[in-house]
């Protein structure tokens, strides 16, 4: 490191003493090789960590990770955790349609064979342009039509063959009949895996067919109404009878359950436009908030730049002075670090006052607030520090050009941390040539300080100053970066 003033001065406009610090080059690389060895370990911990219930809860979340008011992001999200649950759904179709009569498996085999095309052309559809939203539509009335028809299939397959264990006295009959019945509720299974879309169109639409095309299966295939009921006189010997109530109970059962859905649906598609505008406001909002801290960050370099003698050198140099001052009078460690903090943070954190990598973000996290949040305030501490100086340099140059038209007041409050820092900005300015001034040697700064601005210290700050004005004036003298 140079000796001689000179050479500093010299060093410092090479190295730009605007931003350059040493120490903090060494800790950005430290802090850099303690990332990338905490990514490694995280990574580790990923791959070695089994599989838990959180991991499959975030598999079958239709939100994880999503922009809800991006609406071809959000059904890619959600055409991709029902295409899931649509797979282990044809499972347990499968399931059902493998307890059937091994002599009738063809009819099986074509349902899998559906199931198997339309799960195809599903990928096909969600994976090939996830950001086009036409084709997340199609694959959301895909997926509905997917899952109702192969539950239609399936039940009408076990219906027949528990219609053909009856006929033909196999003792299964009963075994037959019941798994046909219990298949009936793949029906309901369908309609809420509709639901899980929050569209009220598409499960309206949803609800009007299975509504019809299951009033059609009661009066053909359940109870096939068409052999009997000829004429008036049959039909109401039929409403009569036994037969008619289950399929009057079925149908109520069943509007019944539809009604509620459409009506959940609607709910909760209301409440998810209400989120959506919430969420639309709230990032104008943040917007807003952010361009504000911009402009905040702006207006504090812009008056910084104004300050032509708050340097890096002169900062640290006072800073030294500072932290003996702080001794002397009798200051904790902890308020030592504090005041020292203070009195350089325009230097040390000037590369905080930059929003640049909040530009990509579309939302804010509490992470981010709590960031923006330390920022802003460290500008405010920027700022206040840079008007302290400020105020130092309008006092004595208010004093040596006899300016006393106007009282100077205070910028900030002035508590004895900031009166330390306040009197070695004045110090410094008294001891350096201005345009205004000239230099004032050592002993005329402290008369000054001494005589004219008595007023603006406490008495013990400014009394262990003068007692011991030679060994400041030497730290002031004698420093080097």
């Amino acid at each position: 490191m140079p000796k001689e003033t000179d050479s500093i001065k010299e060093y410092l406009k090479q190295t730009d003493n605007s931003t350059y610090n040493p120490d903090r080059i060494v800790l950005s690389e430290r802090d850099k090789k303690k990332r990338s060895q905490d990514k490694k370990k995280q990574a580790q911990q990923k791959s070695n960590r089994s599989f838990s219930i959180r991991d499959l809860r975030h598999l079958f979340d239709l939100e994880a990770g999503v922009d809800i008011l991006d609406e071809a992001e959000s059904l890619y999200r959600k055409n991709k955790i029902i295409k899931r649950i649509v797979f282990i759904t044809n499972l347990v179709f499968g399931l059902f349609l493998l307890t059937r009569d091994f002599s009738l498996i063809i009819i099986s085999l074509l349902v899998f064979a559906f199931t198997f095309g339309i799960n195809r052309l599903l990928q096909s559809l969600i994976y090939s342009d996830p950001s086009d939203e036409l084709n997340q539509k199609i694959a959301m009335y895909l997926v509905s039509v997917n899952t109702i028809t192969v539950a239609i299939g399936t039940f009408i397959n076990l219906h027949i063959d528990a219609v053909n264990a009856i006929a033909n006295n196999i003792p299964d009959a009963e075994v037959y009949s019941a798994i046909a019945n219990v298949s009936y509720g793949l029906v309901f299974f369908s309609l809420i895996i509709t639901a899980f879309y929050q569209n009220k169109q598409l499960v309206l639409y949803a609800s009007y067919a299975t509504l019809f095309i299951y009033t059609a299966l009661h009066l053909i295939v359940i109870y096939p109404v068409y052999e009997t009921v000829t004429d008036l006189v049959s039909f109401t010997e039929f409403i009569v009878t036994n037969q008619a109530r289950d399929i009057a109970i079925r149908t109520i059962v069943l509007l019944i359950f539809i009604l509620a859905l459409n009506f959940n649906v609607r709910i909760s598609e209301k409440l998810n436009e209400e989120r959506k505008n919430e969420i639309a406001n709230r990032r104008g909002l943040e917007q807003e908030f952010i361009q504000i801290v911009k402009d905040l960050f702006a207006s504090i370099e812009v008056f910084q730049s104004t300050n032509l003698y708050l340097d890096k050198f002169t900062t640290y140099r006072s800073v030294q002075m500072i932290r003996k001052l702080a001794g002397l009078v009798g200051r904790r460690i902890q308020d030592l670090e504090k005041i020292t903090t203070f009195a350089k943070i325009h230097i040390d954190n000037k590369d905080v006052l930059s929003l640049l990598d909040y530009q990509s973000i579309k939302t804010l996290s509490m992470k981010d607030y709590d960031e923006l949040k330390r920022r802003t305030n460290i500008g405010r501490d920027i700022l206040a520090r840079i008007r302290i100086h400020q105020y130092a340099e309008d006092l004595v140059r208010n004093f040596t050009t006899k300016a006393y038209e106007k009282e100077t007041q205070s910028p900030v409050a002035m508590n004895l941390d900031n009166q330390m820092v306040l009197l070695f900005d004045m110090y410094d300015a008294l001891r350096m040539d201005r345009l205004y001034k000239d230099a004032f040697a050592h002993r005329e700064a402290v008369r000054l300080l001494r005589d004219h601005f008595a007023d603006r210290f406490e008495l013990q700050l400014l009394d262990r100053f003068i007692r011991f004005e030679d060994e400041f004036r030497e730290l002031y003298d004698n420093f080097i970066l």
